[in-house]
């Protein structure tokens, strides 16, 4: 009579094999962990802006025709630029960036932008009105500013402490020098930074500021 076959006993998983199983576990979530912290520390953290000025009170005209002041601006932030109208080189691209930082703000309240005419006998709120247009402007957001040549230079060169030189013309182009900064001000006249007009990232980090200041508020 024979002996019926007998199924060989399963073998016992090995300790190291086991061992080994959890160790790639283990690494494979302090791989994940890793990563995320990583991801954390690499995100961008937005450094405070000190004051460096602050702005003393101007009345100007905007290009709606109406009286423009600092009380239209009290309470709010807002970013600067400088331009004039038949400037060919320097001021499409601050336009530019302008309705760049329009289109990231979005529905955002709190936050204006204020266009100063370095050409004021020539930039009439009707000519400020039709560039404006050119770039597609939002009036409710984006104001463009004139006014009397000593009341431009007085908040161009003493207000934010840059330039503003005479008109000129040479081989047929008008050329004012002036500068490609964008300015970021607080809700009480204060500079907080200046911000190159040419740079796509820099134009990313003013709103960024410009965001974080609208959220905070004022500081008194």
């Amino acid at each position: 009579m024979s002996t019926p076959a007998v199924a060989p006993a399963a073998e016992p998983v090995a300790p190291k094999t086991f061992l080994q199983r959890w160790i790639w576990v283990l690494a494979a979530a302090v791989g994940v962990l890793s990563l995320t912290i990583l991801k954390m520390c690499q995100a961008p953290t937005l450094q405070r802006l000190p004051v460096l000025y602050v702005l003393p009170e101007f009345n100007l005209t905007e290009a709606s025709g109406a009286p423009f002041s600092t009380k239209d601006l009290d309470g709010k932030v807002w970013i600067a630029s400088f331009i004039f109208t038949s400037c060919r080189v320097e001021c499409p691209p601050i336009g530019r960036a302008n309705r760049q930082i329009q289109d990231k703000l979005g529905d955002v309240p709190g936050i204006a932008l204020v266009t100063f005419s370095v050409d004021p006998e020539f930039d009439t709120p009707e000519v400020l009105t039709t560039w404006g247009a050119d770039f597609g402007r939002d009036p409710a957001r984006w104001h463009l500013v004139t006014g009397d040549r000593k009341a431009i230079e007085q908040v161009v060169i003493d207000g934010f402490r840059t330039h503003m030189g005479e008109r000129s013309v040479t081989g047929g182009l008008v050329q004012i020098a002036h500068t490609m900064k964008l300015v970021l001000v607080d809700q009480e006249r204060g500079i907080r930074h200046y911000f190159d007009a040419t740079d796509d990232k820099a134009l990313a980090l003013i709103v960024d500021h410009a965001k974080a200041l609208a959220k905070e508020g004022p500081a008194r």
